[in-house]
Parts: structure tokens; C-alpha cells; sequence
């Protein structure tokens, strides 16, 4: 966009100012608001304006007043499209359906940290933090090379002797502590990957009909127009969240069958409903960040 082509779109002439282009671009926004028009046609035509104008209104306000009434002083259009490039949002980095769910609830999990920073409880669960590795290193540090009082004074018979049943008493722990620690890892595989693998079955099909879904959804978005992004959105969610009640009903019906089975089947259905569990945080999720998007957009219009 260059400025006559801003000053066009607000129907502005030279000379002007930061505020008449503000004003200017007020009525512009009063006139072709798409809440006043009934048709859906004219809504998207008034729509399109609406953003062309706002757009025209944004690039003019980030020029000096100089560099917009002296055509010396403007940005020459390498620099105005490396800026048009600079704002151009990222590509997806990824397409794993999965992967698009783990980053929906990392996404939820931020919100409620940030969110979560003034209470002293929260505060106290955030310091927990369990890593097997470094667990066995501060117990390596501790039992083999952490220094104790008394050690120096020690001659060398009496400290070689004491740094070896030091090494030997340090090693046996360290490997009961290991052997430990992969006899549950091996039980928690063993629970996860059928739980995993019933979850990943009805998955791949609720994924499918997803796909099938947005496909339609897509050809319904028209391009610049929010109103119909928020129109499609709305329904995919709503598609989104129907198949959830045949999750729920299985994890229950597992859970239910649990109670008359072994311990391994109970641990099987419970980690089921922790997957169906985490499914419906990142389904809620992209439901607060539509929500968040709609009322952006709206708070716009208001301020316009």
C-alpha cells in the first residue's frame, strides 16, 4: 500500500494530519459497519471496506506527518514491502493432528501459569519438578564425589579404604535406584501402550471426519472477512465437541469394566480417561482462543 493509495481509500487530500486521518477514518468506519446492512452481500461487501480503511489507517499513522504530505520523505517500496513481509504471520510448523493437541494444552497450561502467578498455592506446585536424570545425578554427587568433614584428616591407607566401600556402597545404590526406576518404566509402558493404542484407534477416525468437516467449513471463509471465519469456526467447534461424548462414554464404560477386572485392566482404563481428559483441555483450549480472537475483533469495532 503506498499513501496515495491510503489516502484514496479514506478519501483524504494533502495536506493532512495523524488526527484528520483518525477522523476520517471514524466515518468511514460508521459508514460501512457491517451490522448496518441486512443483506449478506452487502455485510460483505461493507466488511471489505471496513478493512481496507482500517489497513489504510494504520499504515498512514505509522508515517511521520512530514513523510505523508511531502513525497521526499516517504519510504521507498523496498522498505514498505520487507515491512508487509516482516508482518506476514509464520507458516505451521507442523501437520501431526497429535502434535497439534499436545500444543493446544501446552498453550492452556501457559495461560493458566500466567494467569495462576499471583497465587502463593499454584506458586508452590510450579517449583515441583520430577526428572529421573537428574535425580540419579545428585545421587551420584551425593554418595560418590560430595566431599563430607573429617575426610582430609584421614591417612592414605584409612582414605583409600574409605573412598572404596565409599564407590562400592555408592554403586550398589545407584544401580537397586535404576533398576528401580526401569522396572516402572517398564510397567508404565506396558499400562501405556494399550491404553495409547485404543486411543489412537478412535482417534485417527475422529480425526478423519474432522478433516472431512473443514474442507466444507474452508469453502464457506471468505477472504478478509471475519464474519465468516467466525461463523465456521463457531461450527467446527460445535463438530468438534460432538464426537467427545462417544470418548467419554467408552472411558466410563472401561472404568466401569475395571471394577470387576485386575489391577492391570483398571490401570489400562484409567490412563484411557487421562488421554480423553487431555483431549477435552486442548479442545477448550481453542475454544478460549476463539473466543479471545472474537473479542479482539469486536473490541475493534467498538473502538472504531
Amino acid at each position: 500500500m503506498t499513501v496515495n493509495e491510503a489516502l484514496q481509500l479514506l478519501e483524504l487530500n494533502l495536506p493532512v494530519s495523524h488526527e484528520e486521518v483518525r477522523l476520517a477514518f471514524r466515518k468511514m468506519a460508521k459508514r460501512f459497519h457491517p451490522d448496518l446492512f441486512i443483506e449478506i452481500k452487502e455485510q460483505q461487501a461493507a466488511s471489505l471496506k471496513f478493512i481496507e480503511a482500517k489497513k489504510a489507517n494504520d499504515f498512514l499513522l505509522k508515517l511521520p506527518v512530514e513523510a505523508i504530505n511531502d513525497i521526499r520523505k516517504r519510504p521507498i517500496a523496498s522498505q514498505r514491502i520487507k515491512r508487509e513481509r516482516a508482518a506476514a504471520p509464520p507458516p505451521p510448523k507442523v501437520n501431526s493432528p497429535l502434535i497439534k493437541e499436545l500444543d493446544n494444552i501446552a498453550r492452556l497450561f501457559h495461560l493458566i501459569n500466567e494467569q495462576g502467578k499471583e497465587l502463593k498455592w499454584w506458586s508452590k506446585l510450579r517449583k515441583f519438578n520430577f526428572n529421573p536424570l537428574e535425580t540419579v545425578g545428585k545421587w551420584y554427587e551425593f554418595l560418590i564425589e560430595k566431599s563430607f568433614p573429617g575426610e582430609k584428616k584421614l591417612g592414605a591407607i584409612g582414605f583409600a579404604f574409605y573412598r572404596f566401600f565409599r564407590l562400592l556402597y555408592g554403586s550398589i545404590v545407584l544401580i537397586i535406584g535404576m533398576l528401580i526406576m526401569s522396572i516402572g518404566g517398564l510397567i508404565a509402558a506396558v499400562v501405556m501402550l494399550p491404553s495409547f493404542g485404543v486411543f489412537y484407534f478412535c482417534y485417527y477416525f475422529y480425526n478423519q471426519y474432522l478433516e472431512r468437516i473443514s474442507l466444507e467449513l474452508n469453502k464457506m471463509i471468505i477472504p478478509n472477512n471475519f464474519n465468516s471465519w467466525r461463523n465456521a469456526k463457531s461450527i467446527y467447534l460445535k463438530y468438534r465437541i460432538m464426537p467427545m461424548i462417544l470418548f467419554i462414554s467408552l472411558a466410563a464404560t472401561l472404568l466401569f469394566l475395571a471394577q470387576y477386572g485386575s489391577f492391570f485392566v483398571s490401570s489400562i482404563a484409567l490412563f484411557y480417561s487421562i488421554l480423553v481428559l487431555l483431549l477435552c483441555l486442548s479442545i477448550f483450549s481453542e475454544f478460549l482462543l476463539f473466543r479471545k480472537s472474537v473479542r479482539k475483533r469486536s473490541a475493534e469495532f467498538a473502538e472504531a
